[in-house]
């Protein structure tokens, strides 16, 4: 039996993956409305919600960047602030809730629950291992252990590239 793979327009996914953020967040930031009932929805103050990004700002956010520029988090009274730094640091708030959310990958909340972090994934960011290695043509690399002696650029010695580094080169 031969399977087939349904395609969904890339536009459908963000588009469905940001509304799903929206209501994750929604739901998990605990609105508490002390406006009297008959108060427009509009004189409700926004939450503000803080999620922890990765350090350099770049396209793996931009559902969170096209949200805030077209009002969506707004709309539904969210006030999202990014903040940018390193997932091991942003894991360790969270666990402590000093930071609500945080985008992160599988192996940095392996790591945090290991040690004794109470913290866990409530979505799925990506539906294959974002990580890849590419060079100039002239490299001429078509194999991993073509890798070793070469200097390789990776964020730091943690998260998602560190760990696949490791894997591709052991």
């Amino acid at each position: 039996m031969q399977h087939t793979r349904m395609l969904i327009p890339r536009g459908w996914i963000r588009t469905a993956t940001l509304l799903l953020v929206v209501a994750l967040l929604a739901a998990c930031a605990g609105v508490q409305n002390d406006a009297p009932a008959a108060a427009p929805e509009s004189a409700r103050e926004p939450v503000t919600v803080k999620l922890g990004v990765g350090f350099i700002p770049n396209v793996q956010f931009a559902p969170f960047y096209v949200g805030i520029e077209k009002g969506f988090y707004a709309d539904e009274g969210i006030a999202l602030e990014l903040e940018y730094g390193f997932e091991n640091d942003y894991l360790k708030l969270v666990g402590v809730d000093e930071l609500q959310f945080m985008v992160g990958s599988g192996d940095q909340l392996v790591l945090g629950r290991a040690q004794g972090l109470p913290v866990r994934y409530i979505m799925n960011w990506y539906t294959r291992y974002p990580v890849v290695i590419f060079a100039k043509e002239e490299q001429q690399l078509s194999q991993p252990a073509g890798l070793r002696g070469k200097k390789v650029g990776i964020p730091g010695p943690f998260g998602a590239s560190y760990v696949a580094l490791r894997g591709i080169l052991e």
